[in-house]
């Protein structure tokens, strides 16, 4: 962790007259594991100390996800927050920076963008309010955070950890400057200061101060006290993004007769700290995290990860859909994102709340795979293909892939003993997997793996045909180690294993030559494929 060259001093004017400290307080809370009744709660009650203290303000950091779900669920309660962002405007402000409140450090891939991009877009749908200051109260930090904040227009952070529970970040002897993500990126930013904390399972010593004070659990500390301890800090921010339970009005009491403590939301904030002082270089290791690893058997972050990547699959599918058959999904990919990202919430997957894991992930699985199946439909109907059937393979990657792709077809009845795969009619490298046959032998349905070679976000069409049938099977004399059937050419090593697996088919060798690469286990006659396996 490094401070760059000073622009500016940074330490409080000399003299008579104390430096404004000014406080920042959101709540933090919202559908998951709260619940509705909570929030109006603690809103109504967030609304009355308004009206009771002039000089308060207060924020709300709860997931984004929650205010749709309200307008889905219950626009009674959606249109009573909005009356009261209205009413006390410049004093009731939305700090709901991620769609989820996830862990950051432990999302997948895109999933960090679309977290704040949904973020965004959910506060000006139904607000329409711009997001600018990138607030969090658990562990949503990482070192190329600058960069997605950029992208989406903020106008900076404030890079600490309320809650550390999970995870908390470096700190500098700066009050303000810019933080520098890895790609060179530079954002606003007011870092955890020196001293602040960074610690596993505390808070920062404000978040401290203006959830616990005055009280018993204060432990000594209060406002006047973080002022001294911070004096070489300047402009001075105490901010608090915990629990809503937590507030203290006994404090805001105190607040009301302290003129050089000033209350500001998150919108206040660029008008407050206008000349960076240093730069604040980030690595990845300088964000210190910590994950349960093994709770709940890793089935959410599993189910997540599989979630993602299909969600992610199929909007390259409808993209391309969209523009060879106009097949529209956007609508679909939305909902199916949006239920991934509320299952990535840290209290779900930190307090394994299963079922509402369950719930939303399976949701965006099924979504995202009809998406799948309709666009590839969409597309494989406007393909050339076989006249009795076609398999249409789609490579989702930026990259030419090849591989071994697996599919079932239905076969019309009769149609043939043997099959070939062709790709422009040219015959394509292929296996019969398995098969259901009639009693004359014909195939009715048949696994077939085929060897695919797509260019990079491509669709592919492969046609299936009768093949010709195959001379009798050639007899291996007892104790040999080559044999031959109408599928494959195997020559087994000396030592034990596989030397030699050749598809007669194609001619081409299916394990790498001058090896022993595997185990065989099966039947010698092989007068089906389906009665070979390879264990490696």
């Amino acid at each position: 962790m490094l401070a760059g060259a000073c622009f500016g001093s940074g330490r409080a004017e000399t003299g008579s007259e104390q430096q404004p400290l000014y406080l920042l307080t959101y709540d933090h809370g919202g559908l998951v594991l709260w619940g509705i009744p909570h929030f109006v709660e603690t809103l109504k009650q967030a609304i009355n100390w308004l009206d009771r203290y002039p000089k308060f303000k207060i924020g709300l950091d709860n997931e984004a996800y929650l205010y749709d779900y309200l307008a889905e669920h219950d626009p009674q309660t959606l249109a009573f927050l909005q009356n009261a962002l209205a009413k006390y405007k410049g004093r009731l402000g939305i700090g709901s920076c991620t769609y989820g409140q996830p862990l950051m450090c432990f999302l997948n891939d895109e999933s960090n963008i679309r977290q704040i991009q949904f973020a965004v877009e959910a506060v000006k749908q139904r607000f329409g309010r711009q997001l600018s200051v990138y607030l969090m109260s658990e562990h949503a930090m990482h070192s190329q955070i600058p960069q997605i904040l950029h992208g989406l227009g903020f106008w900076g952070a404030i890079m600490r950890t309320h809650f550390m529970m999970y995870g908390y970040n470096p700190t500098f002897n700066t009050g303000f400057g810019k933080w520098v993500g890895l790609d060179g990126t530079e954002v606003n930013a007011i870092p955890t200061y020196t001293g602040e904390g960074a610690q596993f399972g505390k808070t920062t010593i404000d978040n401290w101060i203006l959830t616990r004070c005055p009280g018993p659990q204060c432990g000594g500390n209060s406002l006047e006290r973080f002022r001294e301890e911070f004096r070489n800090i300047h402009p001075l921010l105490a901010s608090r993004a915990d629990d809503a339970a937590l507030r203290r009005e006994a404090l805001v009491q105190e607040v009301e007769n302290q003129p050089q403590d000033r209350w500001v939301l998150l919108e206040d904030l660029p008008e407050i700290f206008k000349q960076p002082q240093a730069k604040f270089w980030t690595l990845p290791n300088d964000f210190v995290v910590r994950m349960p690893w093994g709770y709940c058997g890793n089935e959410i972050w599993n189910r997540s990860r599989a979630a993602e990547v299909s969600v992610l699959t199929a909007e390259r599918i409808a993209a391309l859909a969209w523009h060879a058959a106009r097949a529209e999904y956007e609508t679909e990919i939305k909902e199916s994102w949006r239920n991934l990202l509320i299952a990535q919430h840290h209290d779900i997957q930190i307090c394994g709340l299963v079922p509402e894991a369950r719930k939303y992930l399976n949701r965006s699985l099924s979504i995202s795979k009809a998406v799948t199946n309709q666009a590839l439909q969409a597309v494989a109907c406007r393909m050339e293909g076989g006249k009795v059937a076609q398999i249409t393979v789609f490579n989702p990657s930026s990259w030419t892939r090849t591989e071994w792709v697996e599919v079932n077809v239905e076969l019309p009845s009769h149609f043939a003993n043997r099959l070939n795969v062709k790709h422009r009619g040219e015959i394509v490298p292929s296996e019969i997997v398995s098969a259901l046959r009639g009693s004359s032998g014909n195939l009715q349905q048949a696994r077939i793996a085929l060897r695919a070679e797509v260019p990079p976000l491509a669709f592919q069409s492969y046609s299936i045909e009768a093949a010709p049938e195959a001379e009798p099977d050639t007899e291996s004399p007892p104790g040999t180690l080559q044999f031959e059937s109408n599928y494959w050419r195997v020559e087994l090593h000396p030592e034990g294993g596989i030397a030699v697996l050749t598809s007669v088919k194609t001619g081409r060798p299916l394990l790498a030559p001058g090896t022993r690469s595997a185990f065989f286990a099966g039947v010698s006659s092989l007068r089906e494929p389906e009665a070979l396996f390879l264990l490696a």
